[in-house]
């Protein structure tokens, strides 16, 4: 017996800058390098170290390390998601929309129910130059400043893929809609919570 689904074309443009979330070995060789010390300067800093504190004394005020590095998904056609990614996105915003569009459970419901194809979809547009931002902490040795680095697609960057939707009582066309709509609120990628990777929908059509 067949599978009674509806399928959707759904494109998105971005809006604000979207984050690659994939660890990045080549940008973090590059950024290594801009912080790795002659070593000479390794030497000379060695020596003029003042000598380590005993364990019952707080570490620095403020100490810089080197953190998280990711890029772009990419290969021989260009950068792209990950179907894993939009459907992340998508479970998210069912999540925290549950209560407002009245379905309970809603972030497992559409794993059950929603699939999105290609399982690579590329993006269309240009890329930035690697975002640098600071995320402190306050940790035993004091407070840590991390320096994140992220590749990016730049605002006007696009994206079309299908959206297969099995039918059900609960999890309509249209409440996938809404969720791909709030991504004018809050998008995906790295540092969404920062206002990066948000879009908005500009097609949404059956397919049939």
């Amino acid at each position: 017996m067949p599978i009674v689904s509806d399928l959707y074309v759904a494109e998105i443009e971005f809006i604000e800058p979207l984050l690659g979330t994939a660890p990045d070995r080549e940008t973090l060789a590059r950024f290594l390098q801009t912080r790795v010390p002659s070593p000479e300067r390794a030497e000379e800093e060695q020596r003029t170290a003042p000598k380590r504190r005993g364990e019952d004394e707080e570490g620095d005020d403020e100490a810089e390390v080197a953190g998280p590095v990711t890029g772009l998904h990419r290969d021989e056609h260009g950068p792209f998601l990950y179907d894993y990614m939009l459907m992340g996105y998508l479970r998210e915003r069912g999540n925290q929309l549950r209560e407002q569009l009245g379905v309970k459970n809603l972030r497992a419901k559409i794993e059950y129910y929603v699939y999105l194809r290609p399982r690579r979809i590329y993006l269309h547009g240009q890329e930035g130059e690697p975002v640098v931002r600071t995320l402190r902490a306050q940790t035993p040795k004091g407070q840590r400043v991390t320096i994140a680095v992220s590749e990016q697609m730049l605002p006007g960057t696009t994206c079309t893929f299908e959206v297969q939707i099995v039918r059900n009582k609960e999890v309509t066309p249209e409440i996938v809609r809404t969720l791909l709509e709030f991504g004018e609120l809050q998008g995906c990628g790295q540092w969404r919570t920062g206002g990066f990777g948000r879009f908005r929908l500009l097609r949404w059509e059956a397919k049939g």
